[in-house]
């Protein structure tokens, strides 16, 4: 009996192990599926051959826009940004910034289509005080294309939404802590001006005076550059290339960059402060 009860107990034992093991095994044959299934569909995503840069300008809230700037072009409302943004973030796009768009221009990097560029020109103050909330809440990346001889090393007086004012030096460290995603890049130093001539600086300044400029914002280590007005000519990219900027964008020819758009003639899409979720919608209907 004894004899019997010991190999009763041994096959039962023997039993558990093998049901055990074929457990274990189904186990692992379903996480290589699903393993295999992943790398699948990772591999059938659509990569972007071609990313849209958005460009604002300045964002105050939906009273101030109301109240005095309902015919400003340049001025958006802070309610219909949030709403851009969010129909962004409902849909599934992601935002990326200059140096990964860099990557991506260069081969080095893919992302999938619903990828976007979220920029801003001329370094309002509203950037850091009214936009970047509402980035936070997404979870978006920015780049502000700042001038350099507005940039003061701090605020002289409170921020007051009604009175236009440009980002210092202290909020460019302050981001830095509170929200790297937001970016900072250059819009010129002295350049964004239209002398008495009529024509922009950059259009006026001679060879040496726009090696000046880039002199002056060396402080920064920029690495992008947005053209004030959109306006460029040969000797800027000269400088830009001696200065090893890695990229320029221009501003008048809105359109999508690929990966055969011109390293400082890159196009960018105007998002004026008439606009709508559906004009966000258009340029991404491709």
């Amino acid at each position: 009996m004894n004899i019997v009860r010991s190999i009763t107990q041994k096959l039962l034992k023997l039993g558990i192990i093998i049901t055990a093991f074929l457990i274990i095994n189904s186990l692992l044959k379903i996480n290589d599926n699903n393993i295999s299934n992943t790398v699948k569909a990772s591999s059938l995503e659509e990569k972007a051959e071609k990313i849209p840069v958005f460009t604002f300008h300045r964002v105050v809230s939906d009273k101030l826009k109301k109240e005095r700037f309902m015919k400003d072009e340049w001025v958006h409302s802070a309610k219909v940004f949030d709403e851009q943004m969010k129909y962004l973030y409902d849909n599934g796009y992601q935002t990326i910034n200059l140096d990964e768009l860099y990557c991506w221009y260069k081969g080095n990097c893919e992302f999938p289509k619903k990828t976007v560029v979220i920029t801003f020109d001329d370094g309002n103050a509203d950037d850091f005080y009214i936009v970047m909330p509402i980035l936070r809440k997404y979870n978006f990346k920015s780049t502000t294309f700042i001038v350099g001889n507005r940039t003061y090393d701090k605020e002289t007086k409170p921020y007051i939404e009604n009175k236009r004012t440009f980002i210092t030096k202290e909020m460019i460290r302050k981001t830095e802590k509170m929200y790297p995603k937001m970016d900072y890049q250059s819009h010129t130093y002295n350049m964004h001006a239209v002398d008495p001539n009529g024509k922009e600086r950059v259009l006026n300044y001679t060879r040496e005076q726009i090696r000046d400029d880039f002199k002056n914002n060396e402080e920064f280590k920029f690495d992008y550059l947005a053209y004030p007005y959109g306006i460029y000519n040969e000797e800027i990219i000269e400088q830009l290339e001696e200065s090893e900027y890695k990229l320029a964008f221009i501003f008048r020819k809105h359109d999508y960059v690929t990966r055969d758009s011109k390293q400082y003639e890159m196009p960018r899409i105007k998002i004026n402060g008439f606009s709508t979720v559906e004009d966000i919608k258009k340029w991404l209907n491709y």
